[in-house]
């Protein structure tokens, strides 16, 4: 067996993950979403929008975000290098490559009014495809890494991985051509919150769903990422 019931993803350096399909990070009711590693505690907000909170739904293995005012906030951990992040989602519809004003934030971090996290769409970094990128609003609005990909409203696994001079980007278990700002690549953060389905700013909303999230204190082989995408794909059907 995996993590506390759980499937049997890589455990080794991981140090904080939410499931919905694990009912002790989410026993199906109330507003409360548990890390099930460290027992960080999540809140589900949301007081107006197509379904008033995140909802959780069987059918589509995850917390379905309106896009109006939908997040899932955790309460502060312990700062955490930003050394590999995996989450799993879908959108409601593909990348818009407007400018950010019009675009989707996937899941935020940062300081209060922070426009950090991963976002959906073109940005301010000279790309004129599709985009999805990571971006840290303190190192300036061009300074960040992103891959060209326009993907599609089907569930994906997006990972984030450090390799030490900056950070590789894997989407469903496939390193992807990485891309930096006008500034260069983004340089290794820390992080200590997260909010799932928007930015720090209550802004730039996700209309979507999110069924997983983990981080972990190390960096993770390409054929760790794999196996991860591989353990959890059955689950949406690919």
């Amino acid at each position: 067996m995996g993590v506390h019931g759980g499937p049997d993803i890589v455990t080794d350096g991981l140090v904080f993950a939410i499931d919905a399909t694990n009912e002790q990070s989410y026993p199906r009711t109330g507003t409360t979403v548990t890390d099930i590693i460290g027992n960080v505690t999540s809140t589900l907000n949301g007081t107006s929008g197509d379904n008033n909170t995140p909802q959780w739904e069987s059918i589509n293995n995850g917390f379905n975000f309106d896009g109006t005012d939908d997040v899932i906030a955790t309460s502060e951990f312990t700062s955490q290098a930003l050394n590999h992040l995996n989450i799993w989602f879908s959108r409601e519809s593909g990348i818009t490559t407007s400018h950010n004003g019009a675009n989707r934030i996937l899941l935020g971090w940062g300081t209060n009014g922070s426009l950090s996290g991963i976002w959906f769409g073109n940005f301010t970094s000279g790309a004129t495809d599709e985009t999805i990128l990571l971006y840290q609003h303190s190192q300036g609005s061009s300074n960040m890494t992103y891959i060209r990909d326009t993907a599609d409203s089907n569930f994906h696994n997006l990972s984030v991985n450090w390799n030490g001079s900056n950070y590789d980007m894997y989407l469903d278990g496939i390193e992807k051509t990485i891309y930096p700002g006008t500034e260069g690549h983004l340089s290794q953060i820390n992080i200590n919150h997260l909010n799932l389905g928007r930015s720090n700013n209550s802004s730039h909303r996700h209309e979507g769903n999110i069924s997983n999230c983990q981080i972990y204190n190390r960096a993770l082989s390409a054929s760790e990422i794999l196996y991860n995408y591989d353990t959890l794909k059955g689950r949406f059907g690919l």
